[in-house]
């Protein structure tokens, strides 16, 4: 199940703070007026997701890293994001309970040369730009309580999730190994036109 933000103490942002100076004296982050938010990554035991936001200067600064016990690391957005950011490093545990997870984190790093597609489990999860009417919000409600949808094979699992690409909602089927490796058997469209917010 996917866990919430919990925003860190003044004097964990500041040690962490410390960190980001050692890695990168020049990251650009204002020690006064950073704040950090952090949750547990479910697929990976003793790691957590930690997001940095610094909103004193414009535009405003974020980054997201990847935090184990004494390990930092920032989070590359590419078009292979597992081998990019090491995945294979972390403890993975991938089940019913914690894929779907994954899947989330991982295609919040995922660019692909057509846009960004991104995982989504309820209407709130999608950026609109635009507030629907009320019968097609519960709509769409109902279509995504119905996944994801799991199945097991001998060394993988088999997902469908939504997806937002552009402006559609897709139901995207993932084949997920025990490794950690990610392949995207298919996709097919569920509602197309909305106004959702794109960003390429």
């Amino acid at each position: 199940m996917r866990q919430s933000y919990s925003e860190l103490s003044d004097s964990k942002t500041a040690a962490l703070l410390k960190q980001m100076d050692q890695m990168n004296p020049d990251h650009g982050f204002n020690h006064k007026h950073t704040k950090m938010v952090e949750r547990p990554l479910t697929f990976a035991p003793d790691w957590r997701e930690l997001v940095v936001e610094d909103f004193s200067s414009i535009p405003f600064k974020s980054k997201t890293f990847i935090k184990g016990d004494s390990i930092l690391k920032p989070l590359v957005y590419s078009p292979d994001p597992y081998k990019d950011n090491a995945f294979d490093d972390l403890p993975l545990f991938l089940n019913h309970d914690t894929v779907a997870d994954y899947i989330d984190f991982y295609t919040q790093c995922l660019t692909i040369k057509t846009g960004k597609l991104k995982s989504v489990r309820s209407f709130d999860d999608i950026e609109w730009q635009d507030d629907l009417p009320p019968q097609a919000r519960q709509a769409i409600e109902k279509d995504l309580l119905s996944y994801p949808q799991i199945t097991n094979d001998d060394d993988s699992l088999t997902v469908k999730m939504p997806c937002v690409f552009k402006q559609s909602i897709l139901i995207v089927t993932f084949l997920v190994h025990q490794d950690g490796t990610i392949d995207i058997m298919g996709r097919n469209s569920l509602i197309e036109d909305l106004p959702i917010r794109y960003f390429a």
